[in-house]
């Protein structure tokens, strides 16, 4: 079997409810492999895999697709080849965002940057471009989730800018979420 260092996994980071990621084995190390399988798990929701439309575009390139319904969270997206010696498997960890059932018009580009990151007192959100300004008709609010998804702080943005003390929160991982002019857009932020 190759050694860890030498295959990985590319494609998104994160993913949002209806939105496809593409994923394919970046290694050239797999000749021996006869076929890939490929899945979608999490160790905090059991049956993870009935939310994501799996489909396999050839031996190592795959497509994963949210559900409208999704628990927000980390999944893990795995490839297993195979041959006749068993299976080795690679993954990589990606962020979903969490669904309400309903579609949600996700923009590309993210408007918002977050800093200092990582940071032990206090995040800072600013606009990346001030010509790029969201109409904001319903006000700019801002969530900050544990790993869990379970919400830390509610963030009000006001004039396109906030400020989020973070020195009381557990070192780790968090996801800041943004809601403006009914889309979405998230950060990871690390709290150390």
């Amino acid at each position: 079997m190759p050694s860890q260092s030498s295959v990985s996994i590319s494609g998104p980071n994160n993913l949002n409810p209806g939105q496809t990621g593409v994923f394919n084995i970046s290694t050239n190390s797999f000749n021996f492999a006869s076929n890939f399988s490929w899945l979608v798990y999490s160790t905090i929701f059991p049956n993870a895999e009935q939310h994501f439309d799996l489909n396999q575009v050839n031996n190592g390139l795959f497509t994963v697709k949210p559900d409208f319904d999704v628990p927000g969270g980390y999944y893990t997206v795995q490839a297993r080849a195979t041959n006749a010696c068993g299976f080795y498997p690679i993954q990589k960890t990606i962020y979903v965002e969490g669904g309400d059932g309903f579609p949600v018009i996700f923009r590309t580009a993210n408007l918002y940057k977050i800093y200092p990151n990582p940071s032990s007192t206090e995040l800072n959100i600013s606009l990346i471009n001030e010509k790029q300004t969201p109409v904001h008709s319903k006000g700019i609010v801002g969530e900050l989730l544990n790993i869990n998804g379970l919400l830390e702080r509610k963030i009000s943005i006001k004039n396109n800018k906030a400020k989020v003390n973070v020195s009381n929160l557990r070192k780790g991982v968090y996801i800041l979420k943004i809601h403006y002019d009914g889309n979405t857009e998230g950060h990871q932020v690390i709290v150390k």
